[in-house]
């Protein structure tokens, strides 16, 4: 569909081309159709899309995936008179770390040009799902109360990494945050007391089988 589409976009061109010699405004329409096509493509390919945008505060952007799930913390810098989005990350041992990331390159890009746009794309076609990696424990340093990490998938498109805390002789989950501002979180509860149970159920079943 999106090649068809394309072809019939260059026939017009074309034929505009013999008909006039002054090309600048049909070049200028040709592209922005052709950019517009590419857009949408990309959006309904993926599973996820971008339903929500603010980008009130450009150093701390905020979008949703399919209604669901919250991103924060993205900034907007103008590099050579462009926009450059950055992902939020921490530093450990002089390397960074981003708090959240895209694995799909297309995703990625499609995600930055709607937020560069500022383009939001209707409806989700259909709701997140998720996985869940092996949960890996980690020695109490005492302080934190951090005991286990995982990294969650959503739709083989976005990746976090949230950690399993010991307080007040429970354990919880501590999604990706930094000093003062959560940075991603699901807003759809059911969807994350689901998750949450899945990983503790998981970090039990480890501890109680390192017990035997």
């Amino acid at each position: 569909m999106q090649n068809a589409g394309v072809f019939f976009c260059c026939n017009v061109f074309v034929i505009c081309a013999k008909i006039t010699k002054d090309m600048s405004v049909f070049k200028f329409v040709f592209l922005q159709i052709v950019l517009m096509m590419t857009f949408i493509a990309d959006a309904f390919s993926h599973d996820l899309i971008v339903s929500f945008i603010d980008r009130t505060n450009t150093n701390n952007v905020r979008i949703e995936i399919n209604q669901t799930l919250q991103l924060d913390g993205l900034k907007i810098l103008i590099v050579n008179s462009e926009q450059k989005i950055i992902i939020p990350y921490y530093m450990k041992n002089n390397i960074q770390y981003p708090y959240f990331a895209f694995l799909d390159v297309k995703f990625k890009a499609y995600i930055f040009n709607s937020i560069k746009a500022n383009m939001i794309n209707g409806t989700p076609p259909e709701a997140v799902k998720y996985k869940i990696s092996r949960i890996r424990h980690m020695e109490d340093d005492g302080e934190s109360g951090v005991c286990a990490s995982t990294f969650i998938t959503f739709n083989d498109l976005i990746e976090i990494e949230c950690f399993i805390e010991k307080y007040e002789k429970k354990y919880r989950i501590i999604w990706p945050s930094d000093k003062d501002r959560i940075l991603f979180s699901i807003k759809d509860l059911n969807l994350k007391g689901r998750i949450e149970n899945e990983i503790l159920n998981g970090y039990s079943i480890g501890l109680n089988k390192n017990k035997i």
